[in-house]
């Protein structure tokens, strides 16, 4: 499947990366452009246990990669954006999502 996950930072790259881990064909959509470089060179922003090591595995599988536009999130199937800044609320009568800016 084709995903692309808007965000870089600790929630949306471990959520790329281990999506990619699992055969997916990710791209990380970022607005920071020296992120995004970085990315590229199997660099990570965030320290998470063994996270660089499945970066730069998905980076050579060519199954993750990283953007500054989302070209790449208008050719994936699925779009998942600011998983960091959704958050799931469940009420007895409701469930709703409320997103902070």
């Amino acid at each position: 499947m084709k995903i692309a996950v808007v965000g870089t930072g600790y929630v949306g790259l471990v959520t790329g990366t281990c999506l990619a881990e699992t055969g997916n064909a990710v791209c990380c959509v970022d607005i920071d452009e020296e992120k995004v470089a970085r990315l590229r060179q199997g660099i990570t922003p965030i320290y998470e246990p063994n996270l660089a090591n499945l970066l730069v595995r998905n980076l050579e599988a060519q199954r993750l990669q990283s953007s500054a536009t989302l070209q790449c999130g208008f050719q994936s199937r699925v779009l998942a954006r600011r998983f960091c800044r959704e958050r799931f609320y469940e009420t007895r009568s409701h469930r709703y999502w409320i997103h902070r800016p």
